[in-house]
């Protein structure tokens, strides 16, 4: 019996290392695109209103996903989950080509949302199937197939922008989500029925989520540090944006330059992802979930002193490096010793709907900073929530 559930183990690790590869291809290609079109269509001041609009449809996308997470196995969700992003993602692409209006805004809104839904279905099906003695390496290896797969993305935009330019480069995205949605259907054929989630079958309502929630000491401090880490980091990304779009106003020459800077910052994820294991055990889980807000607060002073393109660059690659490997690894193995509805429902309110909010509400405050006309306070704001990051952190050290 031992053997067999090694080898189903094994089997599952293959799985998701091979979806790991293929996700984060198709984001590294999709990211580095889509952001580029936004700015050359829309600018960077209207970036807020995207990310406004995103957090508005995450609500709708977490309300439907905990409908169907009860009902279907996560396998087999997220391989219905990639066919139907695929398809949307062919409708939006023939819009774009016949120039409808506020088509840019949904593919924004669409290359936001995908990504989350996706990589939550993911992780929610790996919490219910490794244990925290497991997670604490594998865990590392699931993020370090993301960070090739998204390098290989990234390195791949500039050569294939130059050949079919920057919008036609999204073709290449729909054999991968083909490809993601036979392999996880066939595997939910064979390994995914003992996972499966089996409660009553009823919709579970936005409300109960929050009762969830607000009745856990341990997930309501988690949801606040996701919320805040989405403010922060947004601020910096709307930063990093708008140096962007006034060093490099010539589209396919930014896409290629924002294809080479996202290679960078997986690199770095890979080297933190490669060195996780190592370092959650010597700082242990309080101490890694602390150290990470406090060098991203580091950083932001950093860019406050020197206010340039370069630095705010630097800031953008490590915070987002750390988001993508050490933080998401200790995030994630935070969740392990809740209970399923917890791991499920719980984690998808505070992963999905949380993480998109988060850049909802930051978007409210950049517009009302463009209304006051101070937006050179922007990253005085992301500091601000640092510090509210660390202690946060540190709150929920303390019940781990």
């Amino acid at each position: 019996m031992n053997k067999k559930n090694n080898k189903i183990i094994k089997i599952r690790i293959l799985i998701l290392c091979t979806i790991a590869i293929l996700l984060f291809f198709n984001y590294g290609l999709s990211r580095n695109a889509i952001d580029s079109l936004f700015l050359e269509n829309l600018s960077s001041t209207n970036l807020p209103t995207a990310w406004l609009l995103t957090g508005i449809s995450s609500v709708l996308i977490m309300m439907i996903y905990n409908k169907y997470n009860i009902k279907i196995s996560l396998l087999k969700l997220f391989s219905i989950s990639s066919l139907i992003c695929g398809l949307i993602l062919t409708i939006l692409l023939i819009c774009l080509h016949y120039k409808i209006t506020y088509t840019t805004y949904a593919l924004y809104i669409w290359k936001e949302i995908h990504i989350v839904l996706l990589v939550e279905i993911f992780w929610s099906f790996a919490d219910i199937t490794f244990s925290i003695k497991l997670a604490k390496w594998i865990y590392g290896l699931f993020m370090l197939m993301g960070s090739i797969g998204a390098i290989t993305g990234s390195l791949m935009i500039n050569p294939l922008v130059n050949y079919v330019g920057t919008l036609n480069s999204l073709w290449f995205l729909l054999p991968i989500f083909l490809s993601c949605y036979i392999i996880t259907y066939i595997a939910s054929l064979f390994i995914d029925n003992k996972v499966n989630i089996t409660t009553k079958k009823t919709t579970i309502q936005l409300i109960q989520n929050i009762k969830l929630i607000k009745k856990s000491k341990y997930l309501f401090p988690l949801l606040g540090i996701v919320f805040i880490t989405q403010i922060s980091i947004t601020f910096i990304d709307y930063e990093y944006n708008t140096f962007i779009q006034h060093a490099y106003p010539i589209l396919d020459i930014r896409t290629g330059v924002m294809g080479k800077i996202h290679a960078i910052l997986d690199s770095l994820s890979i080297i933190f992802q490669f060195i996780s294991g190592l370092i959650i055990n010597i700082l242990k889980i309080r101490g890694t979930i602390i150290a990470i807000p406090s060098i991203v607060a580091c950083l932001s002073l950093m860019f406050i002193s020197i206010p340039n393109l370069t630095f705010i660059i630097i800031t953008r690659i490590i915070t987002k490096s750390l988001d993508y490997s050490i933080f998401k690894i200790t995030k994630e193995i935070l969740y392990i010793p809740l209970s399923k509805k917890e791991k499920t429902q719980g984690k998808a309110f505070i992963d999905i709907m949380m993480y998109r909010i988060g850049k909802a509400i930051s978007s409210l405050i950049l517009i009302w900073i463009f209304y006051f006309h101070i937006i050179k306070n922007t990253i005085y704001l992301a500091f601000s929530f640092q510090i509210i990051w660390i202690i946060l952190a540190i709150t929920i050290s303390k019940r781990y």
